[in-house]
C-alpha cells in the first residue's frame, strides 16, 4: 500500500501523485507530524480531501515537515516532499479540481 496525492479535474480526470509507501508515512512521517504537531499530516495516512481554504495550513506544515526532514538529513524525502507541494499549489480549484491525500 501506498499515500498518494489525488488530483481529480473537472471531468473527474484523476492524476496521481505518490506521496510515501505506507510503511514510510508510518514511520517516518508520523514521526515528523507528532513531533511538530501536525493534525493535516497525521490524518493524511488515512485520506483527506483538501480544498481551497484548507491549502494553506496544509502547505505550512508540509513546510514545517520538510525542514524535519531536512534537519533528519532525509534529503529523498525533502524531495519527494517538493513534489507534492508543488503539485498541491498547481491545482485550480476555481476550475473545478480536487485534491486528496490518502
Amino acid at each position: 500500500m501506498s499515500v498518494a496525492l489525488l488530483i481529480k479535474n473537472a471531468k473527474d480526470e484523476p492524476a496521481l501523485v505518490p506521496v510515501a509507501t505506507e510503511a514510510t508515512y508510518g514511520a517516518v512521517w508520523q514521526a515528523g507530524a507528532k513531533a511538530l504537531e501536525l493534525q493535516w499530516v497525521e490524518a493524511m495516512q488515512f485520506g483527506v480531501e483538501i480544498t481551497s481554504g484548507d491549502l494553506p495550513e496544509v502547505l505550512n506544515e508540509l513546510r514545517m515537515l520538510r525542514a524535519w526532514f531536512e534537519a533528519a538529513g532525509l534529503p529523498s524525502l525533502c524531495d519527494r516532499l517538493d513534489l507534492v507541494v508543488n503539485a498541491l499549489k498547481a491545482v485550480r480549484f476555481d476550475a473545478g479540481e480536487t485534491a486528496s491525500i490518502g
